[in-house]
């Protein structure tokens, strides 16, 4: 009788044992609740609007809901330190661009980009000098000349202050010896939305951000701050050849967490980011929005963020 109660005794630990090994295996799977993804932008930029493609996507990937937050402002540097005080177990995420250099250098510190673990890259982009199609300039070299002998009279809308369009403008000047005036907004499609309005001379933003704009024949991609001519807009030249002055700035957006978030965090997003980008809905965006797909894996984008800070804080410093 004893050793029948040993037996079952036995029994019923190893099974109490294997429930709680199960449990706690399925506890501490990553991901088993919400994961939230902070926009820095305002909404109906190309960037927003990326992310709004990618929520159900990267939500059916993982098994779980995916939320996004628009928190604006600073450039993104009111998302990015959202962030950055978020509590790091990877279930709160960044969208992010190399703005966020700028907003490191801006806020002097107070946002980051150290603070943040590189996730995946998702495009890249260079910035267009555009025009609303009722302005005086047919060309860039005619925009060029007229803001050279008008300096800041040349109002140029930006996603926000400290942002990558901003520094374009800055870099602009710099490199090319005009006074264009920057104007910050709180994204790439508020900044389009003034330009339509006639409230600004021209915008330096992706031509993504003026996807839905374009078709209504309203505005006119001048230049492009970029090494080569986008497939997409064949008869829109390079700044260089427009003007015979090298000027390129390309912007990238990726995702990025919290650099205390555990790697296995990283690990299971980045692969399921990479899954994403292989689904007929995301493809058919990126061909819908006449813009490249220009993946880079969290090896690959680690790398990249890591020089691109480097090279951005250098051009950063020598403007101020």
């Amino acid at each position: 009788m004893r050793k029948k109660t040993i037996v079952v005794s036995l029994s019923l630990l190893l099974l109490f044992l294997s429930i709680f090994a199960v449990f706690g295996q399925s506890k501490e799977q990553y991901p088993n609740k919400p994961i939230t993804i902070i926009i820095p932008w305002a909404p109906g930029g190309l960037k927003p609007v990326l992310f709004e493609v990618i929520k159900p996507l990267l939500s059916k990937e993982l098994g779980v809901p995916v939320i996004t937050v628009n928190k604006t402002g600073g450039g993104g540097a009111v998302g990015w330190k959202e962030l950055q005080v978020a509590k790091p177990d990877g279930y709160t995420i960044g969208a992010a661009s190399n703005s966020i250099f700028g907003a490191t250098f801006s806020t002097k510190g107070d946002v980051d980009y150290r603070n943040f673990k590189p996730i995946v890259s998702l495009t890249s982009d260079s910035a267009a000098i555009t025009v609303n199609v009722d302005s005086p300039w047919e060309t860039f070299k005619e925009f060029y000349d007229y803001a050279k002998a008008n300096p800041k009279k040349v109002r140029v809308g930006n996603s926000g202050a400290g942002g990558i369009w901003h520094i374009a403008t800055m870099i602009f000047n710099k490199q090319t010896g005009i006074e264009l005036l920057p104007v910050p907004f709180t994204g790439g499609g508020p900044a389009v939305t003034a330009l339509m309005g006639n409230h600004i001379e021209a915008t330096s933003v992706t031509p993504g951000d003026m996807t839905a704009a374009l078709p209504t024949g309203k505005l006119r991609i001048l230049a492009l701050a970029s090494s080569r001519r986008n497939p997409y807009y064949p008869d829109v030249p390079t700044v260089k050849e427009s003007i015979g002055i090298d000027v390129v700035v390309n912007n990238w957006s990726g995702v990025i967490v919290h650099k205390d978030a555990p790697d296995e965090c990283v690990r299971v997003l980045a692969k399921a980011f990479e899954k994403i980008t292989k689904d007929p809905t995301y493809i058919e965006f990126f061909e819908k929005n006449r813009i490249a797909q220009d993946f880079m894996n969290n090896e690959q984008f680690s790398t990249s963020y890591k020089s691109d800070a480097e090279s951005m804080m250098s051009v950063l410093e020598s403007l101020d």
